[in-house]
């Protein structure tokens, strides 16, 4: 089998198409559910799905487990191939995990409606994201799901109560991070951002820091914290 098309199937079962190495193409239909893991091993090039909105709200992996489904696969969204600028609509509150994991064709992603959450391994990879942008609404990073993002510049964040471990783990060109209410940041968050500069952390109370969560970054960084906050 060298492809998969599911415009008519409404589930793929769990690890269906594991490990078939001669999967190329993989075309998805809008009401196509369940894909853990479907299409794991595989070497697909070619994703197609409808849209955007389709395709951030699409489970392809556990939130508990870190096998990624593909990677390195092209992404098609109605046909046209999805480079640059992706902008994900309003009607999606969530990016589920692993979507876009590796891929080399996004620079910049902007979110028009209120996205709550990022899931982990999200954008895991994405070496030529530059920025993300009207992140307002996201409430939760998921583990990684920023990772090795080498050419992410900022992150603002001023409502997430909840930054995952190894969320923007060796991110090189991270320099700002702008935070709200934080609560929690996980282990190794932000280890290895070797050109972070300044964290502003707006929470009057001191978030907690997981293990190494600003580990190896320089130590010329400046954090800033309001006053009631150095006094918590």
């Amino acid at each position: 089998i060298d492809r998969f098309i599911g415009l008519n199937v409404e589930k793929v079962g769990n690890y269906a198409f594991a490990y078939c190495p001669k999967v190329e193409k993989i075309i998805f239909g809008r009401g196509t559910n369940g894909y853990r893991y479907a299409f794991i091993g595989t070497h697909a090039k070619e994703l197609h799905v409808s849209d955007i909105a389709y395709w951030c709200n699409l489970i392809i992996l556990d939130e508990g487990d870190y096998f990624p489904q593909a990677s390195n696969f092209i992404l098609y969204a109605g046909g046209e191939r999805v480079t640059g600028e992706v902008i994900v609509p309003k009607d999606v509150t969530s990016i589920r995990a692993g979507l876009f994991q590796s891929n080399q064709d996004i620079t910049s992603m902007r979110i028009e409606g209120n996205i709550t959450s990022i899931g982990k391994l999200a954008f895991n990879g994405c070496s030529n994201l530059i920025s993300i942008n009207n992140t307002n609404s996201v409430e939760g990073l998921g583990n990684a799901s920023f990772a090795a993002c080498s050419k992410l510049e900022v992150l603002e964040l001023p409502n997430c109560g909840d930054i995952g471990g190894m969320a923007c783990y060796n991110c090189s060109s991270l320099h700002t991070i702008k935070l709200g209410n934080v609560i929690n940041i996980g282990n190794t968050a932000f280890y290895y951002c070797g050109r972070l500069k300044d964290v502003i952390i707006n929470a009057p109370t001191p978030p907690a820091l997981g293990s190494s969560a600003f580990g190896g970054t320089p130590s010329t960084m400046s954090i800033y914290v309001p006053d009631q906050s150095v006094q918590a």
